[in-house]
């Protein structure tokens, strides 16, 4: 029977799975086998979004509430009304690149994986008491500034404050990955 390899790589190990060419049947065992290892795949990004999910709210509600909020009450007399919003924005970006390291380094193989899904959640509802993310609003922007030229500047900086904070958390993530093994000079000698 015609048959190939069809190799699907994850990242602790290589699996090599035999299937029948495309437009020949499957047979009992292939597809038990392939169908295991594609359910077990499903599972297993199921649970990294789950985690993600749960370790993302659970350190920016933590970082927000008690160190943020407190902070930003603090120096509120210092720095006056003037520099208030931008030291918001400030602590933001730090929370949301924090949060955005600890669901990167709980997800260490799927670590973008599950920093996405974890951002997927900030863009459903205005979160502004916690943090400075706010999707809905940038759009109903968006539908105004079509309609009246006079909304655009207004469109610019809250896509430009939005950007910041989601380039932040995703800056985070990638922080949080394995650091590659360095190059030597000495590979190959057997030193």
């Amino acid at each position: 029977m015609d048959r190939f390899l069809i190799s699907m790589v994850r990242p602790t190990h290589d699996v090599a799975i035999e299937t029948p060419r495309p437009g020949k049947r499957f047979l009992g065992p292939e597809l038990s086998q392939y169908a295991r290892l594609s359910m077990a795949m499903i599972r297993r990004r199921l649970f990294v979004a789950l985690r993600s999910i749960l370790t993302g709210w659970g350190t920016l509600l933590l970082l927000a509430c008690l160190l943020e909020h407190p902070l930003l009450r603090w120096a509120a007399p210092i720095l006056g009304v003037k520099w208030l919003a931008t030291a918001g924005l400030a602590l933001d970006c730090i929370d949301l690149a924090a949060t955005g390291w600890m669901v990167g380094r709980l997800n260490r193989p799927e670590s973008l994986l599950g920093v996405l899904t974890f951002a997927a959640t900030l863009t459903l509802w205005d979160f502004t008491p916690v943090v400075a993310i706010n999707i809905p609003w940038l759009l109903r922007l968006a539908m105004n500034a079509l309609r009246d030229s006079v909304y655009w500047s207004s469109l610019l900086t809250t896509a430009a404050s939005q950007a910041l904070l989601f380039g932040s958390l995703l800056a985070g993530g990638l922080l949080s990955r394995a650091p590659s093994k360095p190059v030597s000079i000495m590979a190959g000698y057997g030193i």
